[in-house]
């Protein structure tokens, strides 16, 4: 609400005229729309909806909205993602000139707040953290049926993003590419594949 009225115009309007436009995000939609359903991915929600997930419970067709505010919103691809996450690895710079000013780049990922999780913070609208002791920046996504990780490595200008179109977290899957990416650039063995995960686990389950 703020942006649109200090900008004027719609908000996907102004995701796309500001962002998704001058970066060449073709594949990208800011809206959840029936115009954008056709050409997504199948979201699948396990049937029970009355409990915790587990990984044996069958999976049905996640239910479908059409979504257009700010948060978990984006319809994107792959290859749109990267020319999004290669940005934010040039602190706002792009071959046809500025997405974010350095000084608004810092903003986006400086630590602002702490979220109570380890070492993770928060700056305005990108967490901070350690990769094995490595600086990073991430943010997660989800919508009804979906998931999705980005996570840039400044240091070694390397970076991942992960989508999930089930139940599951695209979060190990990020991890994982980026440090393989790390261990490939420095030399280093590659790491371990990430275990499955533990089926009478229940997160949270107090």
């Amino acid at each position: 609400q703020i942006l649109m009225k200090l900008d004027g115009g719609d908000y996907g309007e102004i995701i796309r005229r500001r962002i998704l436009t001058p970066l060449g995000m073709t594949g990208t939609d800011p809206t959840f729309s029936n115009a954008t359903r056709l050409s997504m991915a199948t979201a699948y929600t396990t049937l029970y909806d009355d409990r915790p997930g587990h990984p044996g419970d069958p999976q049905v067709v996640a239910p479908w909205i059409e979504y257009g505010s700010g948060d978990g919103v984006l319809v994107s691809t792959a290859p749109d993602m990267a020319r999004y996450l290669a940005m934010l690895l040039n602190r706002g710079a792009t071959p046809a000139g500025r997405i974010l000013e350095e000084a608004d780049w810092q903003r986006l990922t400086a630590p602002h707040a702490r979220t109570g999780e380890g070492d993770v913070t928060y700056g305005y609208g990108m967490f901070g953290g350690t990769l094995d002791g490595k600086p990073i920046f991430f943010h997660s996504g989800g919508m009804l049926g979906f998931t999705s990780m980005l996570i840039g490595e400044p240091r070694l200008g390397i970076g991942a993003v992960a989508f999930v179109n089930g139940p599951g977290s695209a979060g190990g899957v990020a991890r994982f590419a980026v440090r393989a990416l790390a261990a490939a650039m420095t030399g280093d063995s590659l790491p371990a594949v990430p275990p499955p995960e533990d089926p009478t686990a229940v997160p949270h389950a107090a």
